[in-house]
């Protein structure tokens, strides 16, 4: 009896260990959570069950084998039936625009502001109009106009700009769930993709704001400009300090917030 127990503390280990680095994990938030180990473990413990209550012939372990049994059906039917879910797919064209009455104020003429989203397909493109006079608002403007002047000038963003490169960068870096301001090694671009993806592949809603069916795609695209513009990184890490980084990300984290349309889903 204690032998077997042994044996199967040991295989118990083991099968923790090869899902560990199967599935690349990085702490054990990452297994139990994330990359589903305890699924492993109740597994590893079922067929131990079975093992044991037929070589012992023990009446509670036969009890466990089937509880055990009953949970893994029961996660396995919940799998099964989310995957048949998500496995239509839509390509649609149409466009549709959205009006909606905001509580800020035009700087211009005191009216309020109306957000105008123009959903086409899968993409929507926000904007910000007076009603009155019809005077247009980038992010950073409605920025200040939900802020105001003093906060963006105490906050040192008045002056404050960013680049097309700046903007994607920190948005690859979002949708990888990394720190923009801590540089990324290749070969831990490449392990957090391949997370991802498994996560993809498990239909798992890795971007709450991404549909389904686009969620690999958005990855993609992250992936590509993480991959292809190693150099123009490197060289911007070379240009702005840690600190600096962080400014101007807080920078483009309120700008997003005052657009609204990439935590914001349209119905």
């Amino acid at each position: 009896m204690n032998v077997f127990f042994i044996v199967f503390g040991i295989i118990l280990i083991a099968a923790c260990i090869i899902h560990w680095f199967a599935a690349n994990c990085v702490d054990l938030e990452d297994f139990f959570i994330d990359e589903h180990g305890w699924v492993t473990i109740i597994v590893v413990i079922a067929v131990g069950a079975v093992v044991a209550g037929f070589v012992f012939w023990i009446w509670w372990v036969m009890l466990i084998i089937l509880g055990c049994l009953a949970v893994i059906g029961g996660i396995a039917g919940l799998i099964i039936r989310r995957a048949n879910d998500y496995g239509g797919y839509y390509d649609g064209d149409d466009e549709e625009v959205v009006s909606q009455k905001t509580k800020y104020k035009c700087d211009n003429c005191g009216a309020k502001l109306v957000k105008f989203i123009v959903k086409k397909g899968f993409d929507d493109k926000t904007e910000y109009k007076c009603e009155y006079c019809g005077v247009s608002y980038t992010a950073k403007e409605l920025l200040g106009v939900k802020m105001g002047a003093d906060w963006m000038k105490e906050k040192g963003f008045d002056e404050m700009t960013l680049t097309d490169f700046e903007e994607e960068y920190f948005e690859a870096c979002e949708r990888f769930m990394f720190r923009p301001y801590n540089e990324h090694t290749q070969n831990e671009i490449e392990r957090r993709y391949d997370k991802l993806n498994a996560k993809i592949d498990r239909y798992e809603d890795v971007y709450e704001d991404v549909n389904e069916w686009d969620q690999r795609e958005v990855l993609e695209e992250a992936n590509d400009f993480l991959t292809e513009s190693e150099k123009e990184i490197k060289e911007y890490f070379a240009k702005h300090t840690t600190e600096n980084i962080k400014k101007r990300y807080e920078f483009y984290s309120y700008m997003k917030k005052a657009d609204e349309a990439e935590t914001e889903k349209i119905s």
